[in-house]
């Protein structure tokens, strides 16, 4: 039996790189597996199919995020299966794990790993090249004799340092990044899960509203071992809440900075946030910090269970404001099932006022996705919203075109899903800090204001700045959903 795994990833930018499979990848490597790590684009998809039959893996694992990137990830099943009928194809993450039954139902899909995979997989490659009974497997689903087997759910990871990755499974060169500043950065992972109970947000049903750390020597060795290897000199920090454990997190952020590495940017909660807390990131030299504010309406705040308020977020956001060096990333949801034109404006009209006090933002007004294994697609669900029957019809849950079917807004239409799209693009426009260049701050300032009268009143026709944002601005998003850098 070949000891050969092939775990497929497929980006969507030069630069995503995948780190839930290459902890998957190292835990398997040290059980004694040859693992191949693929990490292509979609176009890339048709000239790798070959190298993976070649290989005549015990299985191809594929990460699978619900929406577009659940399509390419039928396309590429169904594309391998077709070389190969009887290769066994594995789908973990965050879509599989939510939904197990359904994406069984197709035929190119054998097995799906159901939440944290570094036990799981390890232990599944060991009974399929033994040939054991796959019932025995914990955290898994599988077909026998046409039925369709979900085994009991495995535990949660106790001690995440048991895990270290193995960076030799991929080529870290393609992996560094530059955007937004000149530093040489990379993604890390300091932890795992959020406490919080947002009604929108995968992580109760994935995470089961646990947050588990790696622990701060494991952090500040596997950071050092980047820098070493890669020449790196920032990272970002991909934790759903890197500040649970405030003074854990103020101790990660003091090395860096004793040790030369900037934090370009991480992700926080806004209701923990003080002046003490902003004052030592600021001086530890944190370049960017991600909130989530999601609604400018008290009642939409409720409803999602967010724990704060309309008048604390602006409250919190003059804290920000006292510290214009620190990027501020701001996002929003437009579209909850229930909400009102009126509560979206009340939203945008929050956003404005965070704009305005705040010139080095991202503002986001996101169109809402309703995920499976949240309350929210629940809610979705009784307003009208009819969900996918099959992996297939996944791909239509994004956002990048504008065409999304609000099913659950009883007084939306396509226009309205226009609308949201460029809402949104308006929102990214509203970054009016000084840029690289005189003209192309003197651009961002034409931006700003044309964005404010649009958002302000209401004017979402003739969307003429949205070409220019994407003819002209470094960072944007291609017609595909893909990240592009100029």
């Amino acid at each position: 039996m070949t000891n050969n795994i092939v775990l497929l990833n497929v980006k969507s930018d030069q630069v995503v790189y995948p780190l839930g499979l290459l902890y998957v990848g190292s835990a398997l490597k040290r059980a004694g597996f040859d693992v191949k790590i693929y990490n292509i684009l979609p176009e890339k998809i048709d000239e790798n199919i070959d190298k993976i039959i070649e290989l005549n893996p015990l299985f191809v694992g594929l990460s699978v995020f619900t929406g577009i990137h659940t399509a390419v990830a039928v396309k590429t099943s169904e594309r391998l299966k077709q070389e190969n009928p009887s290769l066994t194809i594995v789908w973990g993450g965050i879509h599989p794990s939510l939904i197990p039954g359904q994406c069984l139902l197709d035929a190119f899909v054998d097995i799906v790993v159901m939440g944290e995979g570094e036990e799981t997989v390890v232990d599944l490659a060991q009974h399929l090249k033994n040939g054991s009974d796959l019932g025995d497997v914990k955290g898994i689903g599988f077909k026998s004799k046409d039925e369709i087997v979900i085994n009991q759910p495995r535990p949660l990871i106790k001690n995440l340092d048991d895990f270290r990755i193995d960076w030799s499974l991929i080529d870290l060169r393609q992996c560094i990044d530059t955007v937004y500043t000149d530093t040489r950065y990379m993604g890390y992972m300091s932890s795992r899960g959020c406490p919080f109970n947002c009604g929108f947000c995968y992580n109760r049903a994935f995470n089961k509203r646990k947050w588990r750390s790696h622990s701060f020597e494991h952090v500040a060795g596997e950071i050092m071992d980047l820098k070493q290897r890669s020449g790196i000199n920032g990272i970002v920090f991909f934790d759903d809440n890197f500040m649970v454990d405030v003074p854990r997190a103020i101790k990660i952020l003091r090395f860096l900075k004793e040790n030369g590495i900037k934090c370009v940017r991480l992700e926080m909660r806004l209701d923990i946030l003080n002046e003490e807390i902003l004052n030592t990131i600021y001086e530890l030299g944190v370049r960017m910090v991600f909130v989530g504010w999601e609604s400018g309406s008290n009642r939409m705040l409720k409803l999602i269970d967010k724990r704060i308020t309309r008048e604390e977020i602006i409250d919190k956001f003059r804290l920000f404001s006292r510290y214009p060096k620190i990027g501020v990333s701001a996002s929003s949801i437009i579209g909850f099932p229930t909400e009102t034109w009126q509560e979206i404006c009340q939203t945008i009209d929050l956003g404005l006022e965070i704009a305005k006090s705040i010139p080095f933002n991202i503002i986001t007004f996101q169109t809402f996705l309703p995920y499976p294994g949240t309350d929210m697609y629940q809610l979705a669900i009784k307003q009208g919203h009819k969900p996918p029957k099959h992996s297939c019809e996944w791909g239509g849950y994004n956002t990048f075109y504008g065409d999304m079917k609000l099913e659950w807004l009883p007084w939306a239409n396509k226009e309205t899903a226009r609308i949201f799209y460029r809402i949104d693009k308006y929102g990214k426009l509203l970054n009016h800090a000084p840029s690289t260049t005189l003209l192309r701050t003197l651009g961002k300032k034409i931006c700003y204001y044309l964005s404010r009268f649009r958002l302000h009143n209401r004017f979402f026709f003739l969307p003429f700045e949205i070409f220019l944002l994407h003819r002209f601005n470094r960072y944007y998003m291609d017609s595909k959903g893909r990240r592009k850098k100029r």
